[in-house]
């Protein structure tokens, strides 16, 4: 009995997707006139990354530049113009990616009631009527708003960069839907 090429009975392989075992075990044989699988009129396998390699390190790549971007932002002092230049820039790209680029859009788990607009309207209308009352109030400690509230937990930098990814993160999921 001869050896066969490949891997022996019981240990570990790890193929990528799109490899092809045979089509190897074809280019290591003797008889290496057959090309394996996925390989081009010369012989050689294709250079370029299959789509879905490509659309992963595509979001790998946006993933660090929201990182990147939320690390920089949190830097920026509170009400400066620095921090409202980069809130209105991030709400120009959500605006023109959500109309102009629409991504592919993620099911929603069921189809939106009237009831449940009613209660997030309810919910949003009370938030924002006590947002302007305590606001017009003076925004004190006897009437905060939220930013009063949050601004001891955001005083820590890589909070607040946490914070602005998570913002990130909502208005991504929001576009998508």
């Amino acid at each position: 009995m001869g050896s066969v090429a490949g891997p022996r009975v019981g240990s570990s392989v790890s193929l990528a997707q799109g490899d092809d075992p045979v089509g190897a075990d074809r280019a290591a044989s003797p008889d290496a006139s057959v090309a394996p699988a996925g390989a081009g009129p010369d012989g050689q396998l294709a250079a370029a990354m299959p789509r879905s390699t490509a659309s992963g390190v595509l979001s790998w790549a946006w993933a660090v530049l929201a990182v990147v971007y939320a690390w920089v932002v949190a830097g920026f002092a509170p009400f400066s113009l620095a921090s409202s230049v980069a809130v209105f820039v991030t709400g120009a790209v959500v605006l023109v990616v959500a109309f102009g680029f629409a991504p592919p859009r993620i099911a929603t788990a069921k189809p939106l009631t009237k009831a449940g607009v009613g209660a997030w309207a309810a919910i949003l209308g009370a938030f924002s009527l006590q947002e302007v009352l305590n606001f017009t109030l003076g925004s004190t400690r006897a009437h905060p708003t939220l930013s009063i509230l949050v601004a001891p937990l955001l005083e820590d930098h890589l909070v607040k960069a946490v914070a602005v990814l998570i913002w990130l993160g909502v208005g991504w999921v929001l576009v998508r839907r």
